[in-house]
């Protein structure tokens, strides 16, 4: 069985710069764009319950490491239980992801080494996504 798995994400309003952001970060290009604008009268979306009409219905970035995918969504909740995970190929790389990431966010432990990773730091990035962010040669593989 041959599968891949790709990170839907969940945004009130500012899905579009925060693909666009995450695009940049990590050597992505965006895909597709969709808006509710674009959704044919007759669509699913019960009355009242889409975003404004700018808003993205649907937009996907091509990653160097797979697809990503996101929407303004109307049924937005932060996400619990779940965190997306950054293997840096080296510390420099994994500070300026760390970096970039806690701008705007928060911090839930700081990059440092640790007992399993020559570098580890947890934030939510701004956009109130929840990022792991490590290198370690060991786990690398």
């Amino acid at each position: 069985m041959n599968l891949n798995m790709s990170p839907y994400l969940s945004f009130d309003g500012r899905c579009e710069e925060a693909l666009r952001f995450y695009a940049e970060l990590m050597g992505g290009e965006m895909g597709a764009v969709m808006r509710y604008a674009d959704a044919p009268e007759d669509s699913c979306m019960p009355e009242g319950m889409a975003p404004s009409p700018d808003a993205v219905m649907h937009a996907e970035v091509n990653m160097p490491w797979g697809l990503m995918m996101g929407a303004d969504s109307p049924f937005h909740e932060k996400p619990q239980g779940i965190s997306l995970t950054l293997a840096a190929d080296s510390i420099a790389d994994a500070e300026r992801l760390y970096e970039a990431l806690k701008e705007g966010g928060e911090v839930k432990m700081p990059l440092e080494q640790t007992f399993f990773a020559l570098r580890f730091a947890a934030v939510v990035d701004r956009f109130g996504i929840p990022w792991q962010i490590y290198h370690g040669e060991e786990m690398a593989s």
